[in-house]
């Protein structure tokens, strides 16, 4: 059996320039969608960044049954593959497990967050697809912790660029057989920064999400977890120093839970412009549902979006993979998952879009919450 991975163009999405929003963009891939199959193996995309040329850098993990790799392939701004980018449009690391997050600096090197030996690993690429030799080792940091428990795997799971090009990634620690999230900062040569080290936790079960840094170099996290039976979303900020900001809900944390719900998920975590604080994710009471929250700078919630802060749409959204935040340029939200197909048992593309005001935008493709792009045909 074949295994393929897929790109779709987000152009129609956002801009309804060609077409009515909501519809893909023919004049990327095969009717808005690029299908491919490079080395007969399996694949898994988890990442992309859209570079300043109009070129699509993707980052994921490739496995051909012996060991997972990191790999990273070029599109052209059609969808075709340009090979001019490492190997005939792609690299793969020969050490590194997947990649799970890819950026961009401002001077076109790749930075790649992923996992060596169980521990987390950062990887740094020169803009035409080869390893950068003046970063860290040959390329790579590889973290190294004798102390961590025995069989824990601490991913690096998100990556930003401060302001002066520091490198902060965002993984996961195990104390006292405890899951905590752990935020660490590397120096631009790849060095580990030792002035950032924050291991924080809300529950005895954290799952940190993603990371943003304001403009200000202030540092954001948000997850979910669990204590018990009862799952709960959190938000933290953090000073750039590592210390806990007060200045946000007054001891830099906040969690929230939603009522009746037996199970929810954090997907994304998206900075207005403005501000203010977009965060994403799913749940299920009594149904399936997507949610969006909005906080302002301080920490509260955002009584101009949606009354409360607090919107949702009950659908069918699939749990196993996670989800994303973009916002156009008017100002309205996209909200990116999977949707769950019960009459063929896949789960499919689901895009939602938000007024700037936390309103469902039933113009959005004519439907009266989403859009639903099916793959598995």
């Amino acid at each position: 059996n074949k295994n393929y991975f897929l790109v779709i163009a987000f152009l129609s999405f956002f801009t309804g320039i060609a077409q009515q929003a909501g519809q893909l963009d023919p004049a990327f891939g095969s009717d808005g969608i690029v299908r491919t199959n490079l080395w007969n193996a399996a694949f898994n995309v988890k990442s992309h960044v859209v570079l300043a040329d109009g070129k699509t850098i993707v980052a994921g993990e490739i496995n051909n049954g012996t060991q997972p790799k990191g790999f990273l392939m070029r599109l052209l701004t059609n969808g075709e593959l340009d090979v001019t980018f490492g190997t005939d449009g792609k690299t793969v690391h020969p050490f590194l497990d997947g990649f799970n997050v890819v950026k961009v600096q401002t001077d076109g090197k790749l930075l790649v967050g992923s996992m060596y030996n169980n521990d987390f690993a950062v990887a740094r690429y020169l803009a035409n697809g080869s390893l950068d030799a003046a970063f860290a080792f040959d390329g790579t940091y590889y973290n190294t912790n004798p102390n961590e428990f025995p069989f824990s795997t601490h991913p690096v799971i998100d990556l930003e660029i401060q302001s002066d090009n520091k490198i902060v990634g965002l993984t996961t620690t195990k104390l006292n057989d405890l899951d905590y999230y752990r935020l660490f900062r590397l120096n631009l040569n790849g060095i580990l920064d030792n002035s950032l080290n924050v291991t924080d936790n809300f529950g005895s079960t954290d799952n940190p999400v993603a990371l943003s840094i304001q403009s200000d170099n202030k540092l954001i996290v948000n997850g979910y977890y669990y204590n018990g039976s009862s799952p709960s979303a959190f938000i933290a900020r953090y000073n750039t120093n590592g210390t806990a900001d007060s200045s946000f809900n007054s001891n830099g944390r906040r969690s929230f839970s939603i009522t009746n719900s037996t199970a929810i998920r954090a997907t994304d975590l998206y900075l207005q412009p403005n501000g203010k604080i977009l965060f994403s994710g799913k749940y299920y009471a009594n149904a399936n549902a997507l949610f969006m929250v909005r906080f302002n700078t301080n920490g509260t919630y955002d009584t101009t979006f949606s009354g409360d802060g607090f919107q949702s749409a009950t659908v069918d959204v699939g749990f196993s993979r996670s989800g994303k935040i973009a916002m156009q340029s008017d100002g309205k939200i996209i909200q990116m998952d999977t949707y769950q197909n019960i009459s063929t048992g896949y789960e499919d593309m689901l895009f939602v879009r938000y007024t700037p005001t936390g309103e469902l935008d039933t113009t959005f493709n004519g439907s009266s919450w989403g859009v639903v792009l099916p793959f598995n045909n």
